[in-house]
């Protein structure tokens, strides 16, 4: 799950080391999107929260993800010391959105409610498995997992901090 400032877009994670001298693996959330290889800087979060800005001097396409070269990061043993960090970009970094767009992160704390109108909750965090996934807590406390497909979302409204979600048949069952 992902928990960022709004200065910070969440871009994937750090998978690993690859070869010898220090290149990383990262495995992007939106693997179509351009943004990796334009950019030259990033920020790391590890699990415990710390932050470290890196310089980025090489990108690369790897059959899982992306190779990454960082100043300063020259050994394998400096890359895995990596593994598992969140990899964001700075908002202001990413460029415009077109106009059917949006990052997801934008949305945490919408309230959610299905296209018949039934009051699912509010959005309080995303997950990313080989698909994106909404994370709802419900009216009455639960968690509600929505995969957060195109065809999910019939309206954002931004003005009322509202998401209208053509929820899956069946999904919504106990």
């Amino acid at each position: 799950m992902t928990t960022q400032s709004p200065e910070l877009i969440e871009l994937g994670f750090i998978a690993g080391p690859h070869g010898l001298h220090g290149e990383c693996t990262i495995r992007v959330h939106n693997p179509n999107s351009p943004a990796l290889a334009t950019l030259n800087r990033l920020v790391l979060r590890t699990d415990t929260g710390s932050e470290r800005q890196v310089q980025i001097e090489w990108v690369r396409p790897l059959s899982k993800g992306f190779g990454v070269g960082f100043r300063g990061v020259a050994s394998r043993e400096e890359a895995e010391l990596l593994k598992g960090a969140s990899v964001f970009a700075w908002r202001s970094d990413l460029g415009a959105l077109k106009d059917d767009e949006v990052y997801l992160e934008d949305l945490r704390g919408y309230a959610a409610v299905t296209t018949t109108g039934t009051e699912l909750g509010k959005i309080v965090a995303f997950m990313t498995t080989n698909i994106h996934i909404l994370v709802i807590e419900s009216t009455d406390g639960d968690e509600l997992l929505i995969p957060a497909l195109d065809d999910t979302f019939a309206e954002i409204d931004h003005t009322a901090k509202q998401v209208r979600l053509n929820v899956p048949d069946g999904l919504l069952e106990p």
